[in-house]
């Protein structure tokens, strides 16, 4: 992601959520969550700041996924690009059609 982030010099808006996934993913991944976190580029986005409105909204049209919930709303408040892989594009596109997606 950092090298997709680079080439098209793109701030990285990590939803906490999905953090918390990629590390329960990866569990030995911490060393390569922390050198994300350590990019000047990243900025790391606490879920509770999501109005609880819109966070209900948009995990009900996430069916539940509270990572996908938080990833659209950003992707859709702030209209920045998600950069994610194919699967959960289509999720997430699902919850937004229009959302800006650039595969990872």
């Amino acid at each position: 992601m950092l090298r997709v982030a680079r080439t098209h010099a793109l701030t990285l808006l990590v939803p906490d959520s999905a953090l918390y996934d990629a590390y329960d993913a990866r569990p030995n991944g911490g060393p390569a969550l922390a050198r994300l976190l350590s990019e000047p580029a990243t900025w790391l986005h606490d879920r509770a700041e999501v109005p609880s409105d819109a966070m209900n909204q948009f995990y009900n049209l996430a069916e539940g996924d509270t990572t996908a919930a938080h990833v659209a709303y950003l992707g859709s408040k702030r209209g920045w690009p998600v950069l994610t892989d194919k699967s959960a594009a289509t999720a997430l596109q699902r919850i937004v059609p229009d959302l800006w997606i650039v595969p990872a």
